[in-house]
């Protein structure tokens, strides 16, 4: 049977559940799903290290040299490099997945951040 609109086929979803493996981009994706705006990078950096509990210097460098390349890639996130913000772009299958992991008891994702309007 083909897939259905909106539907993910076995290649694209052993995808998502390795782009998911990382608890970093766990948390970046979650945050930004949940914020759904435009999230400057230093937000993201600050969300993460107060999660993780790692420095911002790592999570910046983790973010930039790994995370960010490989969401790009995956079409799961848009970078505006002018103004150094980040918006999802992936859809409901990855938030799908994030309410999955945290019903099951992992870590809460989807928290958004503070508004940098106010």
């Amino acid at each position: 049977m083909p897939p259905t609109e909106g539907s993910l086929v076995e290649p694209e979803i052993d995808k998502r559940f390795r782009l998911l493996a990382s608890k970093e981009r766990r948390y970046l994706l979650g945050c930004l799903i949940a914020t759904d705006e435009w999230v400057s990078i230093d937000t993201i950096v600050e969300h993460i290290a107060a999660r993780t509990g790692e420095s911002r210097e790592r999570v910046y460098t983790q973010l930039h040299h790994c995370h960010f390349p490989r969401l790009r890639t995956a079409g799961l996130v848009e970078f505006d490099s002018e103004s150094r913000r980040l918006t999802y772009t992936g859809g409901q299958w990855t938030k799908t997945l994030l309410e999955v992991s945290e019903r099951a008891g992992d870590r809460a994702y989807l928290q958004p951040v503070p508004s940098e309007d106010g």
